[in-house]
């Protein structure tokens, strides 16, 4: 997620192009924090879709399988107004929260997958502006 109120914001760079061509999901805030307008994007494409797919992978049935989505206590998750709209659209996804300063415990993919994601894409950013700046 980035800062700003238009595409403009996403970088323009080659390793941003192949994560477009990923299917990855870019979208962005004024701030550059999660809100009910990007939350709600990315449950409609990036969360269900993805378990639409793994229903399809395992042999499933889509509309009884359910499935647990842990999240932290952000408090656009835990606002009635998200909770609410969950619960309305997407019954088979069973939302649960991290009580707060448990999330090293209980969602080790912040640790072990999303650390390693974030610095690698913080030493890029840096490599990147050293060499606007050496322009």
């Amino acid at each position: 997620m980035f800062q700003g109120k238009t595409k403009a914001v996403v970088p323009k760079d080659e390793d941003v192009k192949r994560a477009v061509t990923a299917s990855w999901h870019l979208t962005m805030s004024e701030n550059h924090w999660s809100n009910f307008v990007t939350m709600k994007s990315f449950v409609e494409k990036v969360l269900d879709p993805w378990r639409v797919k793994k229903c399809e992978e395992l042999g499933l049935a889509l509309d009884s399988q359910k499935m647990v989505w842990l999240i932290d206590c952000w408090k656009v998750h835990i606002s009635a107004g998200f909770r609410e709209w969950m619960l309305d659209l997407f019954l088979l996804i069973k939302t649960m929260f991290v009580p707060a300063n448990c999330t090293s415990k209980l969602k080790v993919a912040d640790v072990v997958l999303q650390r390693p994601l974030k610095h690698r894409f913080r030493q890029q950013f840096n490599t990147w502006q050293a060499q606007q700046v050496a322009l």
